[in-house]
């Protein structure tokens, strides 16, 4: 497998698919995100642990029709994610239908998921209203077990998962440091999987430290070298979050033609991941070094 260019990774999602976007809280893959919304990519159904900022942007620009999360914010202020309400409440700028869990048991479909799993058992879900105000109707299938009621879901297994990490080699073995939430489950579980990181490395790099794996690299269809690709979230021992320029953002999309202004300026306005980091440091916000 050769390195790809983030335009050639990106070509592999096709409208329509289910994809799963890592990250919880830091790693997460804007630079693949932004891609996504210049090259148009439309109706996908998007899973994601921690909805946030990245959520909201593909969001907004129309390029999502269904969500499995549990959760969409931005958690520096807190603030809402306003793309993300306008779609869910009121259909602009398409509408959306939203499928939320509890974090235990999203991740828990995802882990039986990848390991192509039927179903697997629910967390505790009596009095948590889920029975009252779920939206699909087969969320939650009811068995008997040793004479008792219990929940089992089904899996999750997207048709592509895409995550950012801080480095891999060309064979695209892939190493996070740090919490890992649910990313290798989520990595896993996709027919394709695509991997951006912050620098390629040898091999041999690579095999110093085989416990920092999170993917081996047999199941990597394309890696993407994109330094800074995570901004605004952090990639540990790279840079941290940039909580200045999350704040901006809440700040400058609280309406439709604000949101579509931050969209022509920071996504549509730059060709690739150099331009927009530029305009990061033009702008005054955290330095992320390539």
């Amino acid at each position: 497998m050769a390195v790809s260019t983030m335009t050639t990774a990106i070509e592999a999602v096709d409208g329509g698919d289910v994809v799963y976007v890592g990250g919880f809280g830091f790693a997460q893959p804007f630079s693949a995100v932004h891609e996504l919304i210049r090259q148009g990519v439309s109706d996908l159904h998007v899973i994601r642990s921690s909805g946030g900022v990245l959520l909201d942007q593909l969001v907004g620009a129309g390029c999502v029709s269904e969500t499995t999360i549990a959760h969409c914010w931005n958690a520096v202020g807190p603030t809402p994610t306003s793309a993300f309400r306008r779609a869910a409440e009121d259909g602009v700028p398409r509408p959306i239908t939203v499928e939320e869990h509890g974090l235990g048991n999203l991740v828990l479909r995802l882990f039986a998921g990848a390991r192509r799993l039927p179903f697997v058992p629910a967390g505790p879900v009596e009095s948590t209203g889920q029975f009252e105000n779920q939206s699909f109707s087969g969320k939650f299938s009811e068995v008997t077990f040793d004479g008792d009621s219990h929940y089992v879901m089904e899996p999750l297994n997207p048709d592509v998962s895409i995550i950012h990490v801080p480095r891999a080699d060309e064979r695209g073995n892939a190493q996070l440091t740090g919490a890992r939430a649910e990313i290798k489950h989520g990595a896993m579980a996709a027919d394709t999987l695509l991997v951006t990181t912050e620098e390629v490395v040898s091999s041999e790099q690579i095999q110093d430290t085989p416990d920092e794996t999170v993917v081996p690299g047999f199941m990597v269809d394309h890696v993407v070298e994109s330094p800074g690709g995570a901004h605004p979230s952090g990639v540990l021992g790279c840079y941290g979050r940039d909580i200045d320029y999350l704040e901006h953002y809440g700040e400058v999309t609280g309406s439709l033609d604000d949101f579509e202004a931050y969209l022509d300026e920071w996504v549509y306005g730059v060709s690739d991941r150099a331009e927009y980091l530029e305009a990061v440091r033009a702008s005054g916000f955290a330095e992320v070094s390539p």
